[in-house]
């Protein structure tokens, strides 16, 4: 797995809860900058420890700064019409988050 420190903006905010001993998550579609033309979201995954904290503190568009490790890839399907497509979105588990406050928020 790879250590990554990143800065980021939250797109989406999800709570799940999965059924193995209780344990909560909540995932977040994130859009990191990228000079690149592939995708630039990633999918986040917070586990119970930080998960409570940021469904009170974080919204969409906040800034964030990330660490975490990458882990993989999941493919999604998109269906457009008749024409399927499928993308793949990389995935970061967040070992500590970080709001990062604009000169538009004060």
């Amino acid at each position: 797995m790879n250590y990554i420190i990143t800065l980021s903006r939250i797109l989406e905010i999800s709570f799940s809860k999965l059924l193995f001993h209780e344990t909560l998550c909540v995932k977040m579609l994130i859009q990191v900058p990228q000079a690149r033309s592939r995708s630039s979201v990633m999918e986040l995954t917070i586990w119970d420890n930080l998960e409570n904290s940021i469904l009170q503190f974080y919204h969409r568009n906040d800034l964030i700064l990330i660490e975490g490790y990458l882990t993989g890839t999941n493919s999604y399907y998109h269906v457009h019409g008749e024409a399927i497509k499928k993308f793949e979105i990389a995935q970061i588990n967040a070992i500590k988050i970080h709001p990062i406050v604009s000169d538009d928020e004060f």
